[in-house]
Order: structure tokens, then sequence, then C-alpha cells
């Protein structure tokens, strides 16, 4: 989630086609979003996205809408409602 002047925003993945090898080919689509309470690492958004869209959680400053987007989940964002900061 970025925030800007004009409100929150996201990226979100859409298919956008097949590619020549026929597998889907995604791409990014920036949307305006109403964000509702945070809790830790958690963030309840209210509008602008539905169930099952799938969201960009890394990246998002080198995209813009219409980006190419390749998905890879090695990494997976915490989800914790109460994270303790952690000392080097």
């Amino acid at each position: 989630m970025t925030f800007n002047p004009y409100g929150e925003t996201l990226y979100i993945v859409e298919e956008t086609g097949k590619g020549p090898d026929g597998k889907p080919v995604r791409t990014a689509k920036q949307t305006f979003v109403t964000m509702g309470p945070t809790r830790g690492d958690q963030v309840a958004i209210l509008k602008g996205i539905k169930e099952g869209d799938l969201v960009v959680t890394s990246g998002q400053l080198k995209l813009k809408s219409g980006s190419p987007v390749v998905i890879n989940n090695k990494v997976q964002p915490s989800n914790d409602a109460a994270p303790k900061p952690v000392d080097p």
C-alpha cells in the first residue's frame, strides 16, 4: 500500500491474456482503496478490492499500471497482529 496526497492506493494483479507460450500474462493495476483499522502488520481494506484479488505486497515502487508482473511467493510478508521489534 502506498500513501499519497490523492489517497491510499495498492496494486492488484490482473490476467491480461496469454503469452506466446500459452501461459497467462499478468499486469499490475493501481487502484484506490479505503483503509480501515490496522493491527500490527494487518490492515483492513474497506473499499477498492474484492475477495480473491491478488495484491502486490513488495516491489510497488517499481510499478505503474500496465507493468508486467511475475508472481514469486518464495518470501511471505509477515502477518503478526502484535509484532515485536528485533534488536540487531
